[in-house]
């Protein structure tokens, strides 16, 4: 069996791995990078190699390992026993020595007041230059979409932006994290920020949708949008949305942006959309008015 070592665990999972803790499950899907695991009651946690930002309901490990060389491991149970996280007869994770991580802390009064008008329409026009297409990114996109899929997006989302109802969205798209749900997540990292009570007010309906528990969409994307509902989003995508409200460096938003971008196919295309569209909002009831215009 091989064994590597836990490095940190993000608190939440980091408490479901204290020794007397009774933790079971099984592993729900591989990817060369990471591992999900289902444990017993149906909440999603994953394993994963050593990353540079905070991702909630994560453990990570040190060294480099591709998990799809367990695929035999695939639905195989996992167990807590004397400090090892054990999956199936192949693998385990050595937890003596391991670490918290807890979400980063806010960083808007050290950055400043910044300038979240031109700073929206400077990223807007980057995100449209460097943004992957496909799903949510077309809402900003002049011109027709291309496809079935873009079309549907542009026309929900300004339904959404009349009535502040995401049930449309939610679920709409494609892969392990659907478009529309990673644009609900970027939606609620920026509110989060916001003091504007249209777009508190949609962001909470959201979050009351997502409590009724009838969401339908992928687990992994419905376990991701209940972190978000809690607060706790990647910190890609927290830099990426303190810089555009309070940063004064456009290379250093450009490159925040540029991490966040690479999150996936297009999820972090998605989650920049959802946040930007956000801030648009914002900035819309601010002057009085919803005028249903794309920038």
């Amino acid at each position: 069996m091989r064994t590597v070592k836990g490095l940190r665990a993000e608190e939440l999972l980091f408490e479901r791995l204290q020794p007397g803790i009774r933790f079971r499950g099984k592993v729900h899907s591989i990817f060369s990078s990471t591992m999900n695991l289902m444990e017993e009651g149906g909440r999603l946690w994953t394993v994963s190699i050593e990353r540079q930002m905070y991702l909630p309901g994560t453990l990570e490990i040190s060294g480099k390992i591709n998990f799809e060389e367990y695929h035999d491991l695939l639905g195989k149970p996992v167990h807590l026993a004397s400090c090892m996280l054990i999956f199936g007869h192949s693998l385990q994770v050595d937890l003596s020595d391991l670490l918290v991580r807890k979400p980063p802390e806010r960083n808007a009064t050290a950055m400043g007041p910044g300038n979240p008008k031109d700073n929206l329409e400077e990223t807007l026009k980057e995100l449209r230059r460097k943004g992957k297409r496909g799903g949510c990114l077309s809402f900003f996109l002049p011109g027709s979409p291309e496809g079935y899929l873009e079309k549907a997006f542009q026309e929900r989302i300004l339904e959404m932006k009349r009535t502040g109802d995401f049930r449309k969205i939610l679920g709409l798209g494609l892969g392990l994290t659907p478009s529309g749900d990673d644009f609900a997540l970027g939606f609620m990292a920026m509110a989060s920020y916001l003091q504007e009570s249209f777009v508190r007010d949609t962001a909470q309906k959201l979050k009351t949708l997502l409590e009724q528990g009838t969401v339908s969409t992928t687990e992994v994307s419905l376990q991701m949008l209940h972190f978000g509902k809690e607060g706790r989003f990647p910190g890609d995508l927290t830099d990426f949305c303190e810089e555009v409200l309070y940063g004064n460096d456009p290379e250093k938003r450009n490159h925040t942006m540029k991490k966040l971008l690479n999150i996936g196919s297009i999820s972090g295309t998605d989650m920049a959309s959802g946040a930007l569209f956000a801030l648009e909002l914002n900035l819309e009831q601010q002057c009085g008015g919803n005028d249903d215009k794309k920038s």
